[in-house]
């Protein structure tokens, strides 16, 4: 039996001994051992001269160690693959906040149903097992979509630079969203008779006991929380007039103390009055606002992300990343309304004289993700309004745009900056629906 030679690097820079071979020029090149004689073996190389022959062993030399390279991929456990390809490949090429996306992806929903197999022994039934496993625990459509798009590009990576002929993906499908809605549905009403049947004292089986101490994964929200004009009345009364705070004393008396201003709390109205993303908001500054034209220029983007080495291997912490918006129809000029404009000026009366820095700011640096969501939940706590994410106020920009353009998504597409119409439609395919509803119902020939 021979045992082949592991080919190393240094070999390809190892001098190449040549002689003369009769009218010719020969080298030969240790390929392996007779593990049974432990003689070694030979393959030889000839050439009309010493060049020649340097060539043709340099090249058989490339061709073993990229061959060595292919056959230790496919011998590679698939998790040891995966967190080459996410660390070394894709690290580095794609947005800090989107790595951090993918890779929380592949610890929680990916790795643990992988763990001990090679990737060249990968078949669809495993991937469309991984699937099916994160859609029994509940997990939302589009986390699911994550999961299913993260598989295809590695394994599309895989097939690109030859270690695997095809793509196990190729015939497994994703889930549409109306049947994870319904498979969530089920948990939740199987999870409600495992509570009540846990609270009579019963016992319980395992996959009852599962669902009984279980939290629903990360379902998708069913509605879009836009604000009220009640809600927004609320806001801005705090916002310019401040809140009191108010108790009883030991008399019994009522008392209170204020106006207490929250800072910067004007700045959620600008965000309403534009419809501008948290990390677009985060990012602009005053210098970005021609008052004259009453304009805007997006052109940044600020995101939370963890702090990483130089591999991207995560190292403790979170930094704020600024970097360019969410796409290319962002970065551009938007036209803003008087309302706007006058809360900037309004904003400005409260900084040094000459700043034009960044709007959402501490002592002129830009706040982090975190103390802008504290700001905005103080705000709503102030003013009495239900609880929401900053992302509500770019929502109820867009209900008033459909609302002021008769269901125009076209315009209000390219007034909130999506990538697309369809797109636009998709997210508000409700308010859409209803000023449809609203033409045929006042429609008549």
């Amino acid at each position: 039996m021979i045992e082949k030679r592991i080919f190393t690097e240094k070999d390809l820079y190892e001098a190449v001994k040549v002689s003369k071979y009769g009218d010719q020029f020969r080298a030969r090149v240790r390929i392996g051992r007779d593990t049974v004689t432990q003689k070694y073996t030979y393959r030889a190389f000839y050439g009309s001269n010493e060049l020649d022959v340097k060539v043709k062993v340099r090249d058989f030399i490339e061709g073993q160690l990229q061959g060595q390279d292919e056959q230790k991929t496919h011998d590679e456990l698939l998790t040891t693959d995966i967190e080459k390809w996410l660390y070394s490949e894709k690290y580095g090429t794609v947005k800090a906040g989107s790595f951090d996306r993918l890779e929380q992806i592949y610890l929680n929903q990916i790795k643990p149903y992988i763990e001990g197999i090679k990737t060249k022994n990968v078949r669809a039934d495993l991937c469309k097992m991984v699937m099916q496993k994160n859609l029994a625990k509940g997990y939302s459509y589009s986390t699911l979509v994550k999961i299913y798009r993260l598989l295809n590009m590695f394994f599309d990576a895989r097939v690109l630079d030859g270690s695997l002929a095809v793509s196990p993906m190729n015939t497994v499908k994703c889930y549409t969203k109306d049947f994870v809605r319904t498979n969530q549905a089920n948990i939740r009403g199987e999870r409600e008779k495992a509570i009540a049947k846990r609270d009579t004292g019963a016992d319980l089986t395992a996959e009852e006991e599962g669902l009984a101490f279980s939290k629903l994964r990360m379902e998708d929200k069913e509605e879009i929380r836009f604000l009220t004009d009640e809600e927004i009345a609320r806001m801005r009364d705090v916002a310019y007039n401040g809140y009191f705070l108010r108790w009883t004393t030991k008399t019994g008396k009522q008392a209170q103390s204020g106006p207490y201003f929250l800072k910067q709390a004007k700045y959620f109205l600008f965000i309403l009055n534009t419809g501008l993303r948290k990390g677009e908001a985060t990012a602009l500054k005053y210098s970005d606002i021609d008052f004259e034209r009453k304009t805007m220029m997006v052109r940044k983007n600020i995101t939370t992300a963890k702090k990483r080495n130089a591999e991207g291997i995560a190292v403790g912490g979170v930094q704020s990343i600024e970097s360019s918006p969410k796409n290319a129809t962002s970065y551009t000029i938007v036209p803003i309304n008087d309302t706007a404009i006058a809360i900037l000026k309004e904003m400005l009366k409260d900084e040094p004289s000459g700043y034009c820095g960044y709007i959402a700011n501490e002592g002129g640096k830009p706040i982090c993700e975190s103390a802008m969501r504290k700001r905005f939940d103080n705000l709503l706590r102030q003013a009495g309004v239900e609880h929401c994410g900053i992302h509500s106020l770019r929502h109820t920009f867009a209900s008033k745009l459909y609302e002021l353009t008769r269901g125009d998504s076209k315009l209000v597409s390219e007034l909130i900056r999506h990538s697309s119409v369809s797109f636009t439609e998709e997210i508000y395919i409700h308010l859409k629906d209803k000023y449809k509803q609203d033409t045929i119902a006042n429609f008549s020939i």
